[in-house]
């Protein structure tokens, strides 16, 4: 891949943000406040960390047009304690409903899944929603065969005690 970055020396404040980010060590910065260099681009693996963390926009990566990379306002995000609380009141729920979600949910479910990291944070992923409870169905159902057809070779008077040896527990 032929990847192209610059620096706009004249919008660039020094703060070094992109040099602690970049995985592939591209950005470099002798010291803070010193101009923000480049070496080895060829071994950039094009995540984009350089160019969305950058708030001057001053990073120019030929991968990541500022049209997609989305400026965020830190102050609407939550606080490190309201993450915490969060993950503490966090609770599985194993009692479905026969209920269909609303398309708003699964649509907002979607765009989060989305936007969850993926290798070199391209999302280049997809999804298949199954809102169908006959289909549903079948999928639980050779799910479950599966599952249980292992198990029973598992199981098995001639292949337990191979699987004795190798995984005692």
């Amino acid at each position: 891949m032929n990847v192209q970055i610059n620096i706009d020396t004249a919008s660039c404040i020094r703060c070094g943000k992109c040099v602690k980010v970049c995985p592939a060590w591209i950005m470099t910065q002798a010291k803070p406040g010193d101009p923000i260099g480049l070496r080895n681009i060829d071994s950039c693996i094009v995540c984009g960390h350089c160019a969305a963390v950058c708030p001057t926009g001053s990073v120019r990566h030929s991968s990541f047009s500022p049209d997609k990379i989305h400026p965020i306002d830190r102050n609407g995000l939550p606080s490190p304690e309201q993450v915490l609380l969060l993950c503490k009141a966090r609770r599985s729920n194993r009692a479905l409903s026969d209920r269909p979600v609303p398309q708003e949910a699964i649509d907002r479910i979607l765009e989060a899944a989305h936007r969850a990291p993926t290798a070199s944070n391209r999302q280049e992923v997809s999804f298949t929603v199954i809102t169908d409870p006959a289909i549903l169905d079948k999928i639980i159902r050779f799910t479950l065969d599966t599952f249980a057809g292992i198990a029973r070779k598992l199981e098995n008077p001639l292949v337990k005690p191979i699987l004795k040896r190798l995984r005692p527990e």
